[in-house]
């Protein structure tokens, strides 16, 4: 909110802004013409029904691997499948590279997750189940996550777009890669 009052006060240097954060999520409604930048979280809490909204950002979630992997050529080009994400994050004993290229490789897979609730809640709506297995995923803090795999070529990870993006250059953090779904 405050880069783009920035960037926008330099093309209108006439519009003024006044940036507050809210506290304890709760807006004050009133007749005046304010601008919030909300998460869906407090969307219902924050917002009345003469609000306009308009979503300006999600939280992706995003699988990734490390760029060293040595399947990626192959996992670029066939992607992975919601049901091979399934075997793999449901059964310990199919946590490996031959389930998911079928190429009979018996190569853990060393499988991580960002222990976000909302990661978990979407990843495992993705592969239809009701929750995550705790069997075979190691849960971490973010940071603790992205450095695994940046430093492991067989890992695979859950997280948000935003939890491997490099700040410096939008690009992504170095040695990760999407790894795409099929």
């Amino acid at each position: 909110a405050l880069k783009w009052t920035s960037e926008y006060g330099n093309l209108k240097p006439e519009v003024k802004f006044k940036i507050n954060e809210i506290a304890n999520n709760k807006a004050t409604q009133g007749t005046d013409n304010n601008l919030r930048f909300v998460s869906n979280n407090f969307q219902s809490s924050m917002m009345d029904e003469t609000s306009w909204k308009m979503v300006i950002g999600r939280d992706v979630i995003v699988p990734v691997i490390n760029s060293g992997n040595p399947y990626l050529a192959e996992l670029m080009k066939r992607g992975v499948s919601q049901e091979k994400f399934a075997q793999i994050l449901n059964n310990p004993d199919k946590q490996n590279w031959g389930t998911l290229l079928e190429a009979g490789q018996k190569i853990p897979i060393h499988i991580y997750m960002i222990s976000d609730e909302s990661v978990k809640t979407g990843v495992a709506h993705f592969i239809q189940t009701a929750k995550i297995p705790n069997t075979g995923i190691t849960m971490g803090t973010k940071e603790d996550v992205i450095s695994a795999v940046q430093k492991d070529p067989l890992s695979i990870a859950f997280c948000k777009v935003v939890n491997v993006t490099d700040e410096n250059n939008q690009g992504l953090a170095e040695n990760i890669k999407l790894l795409p779904i099929d």
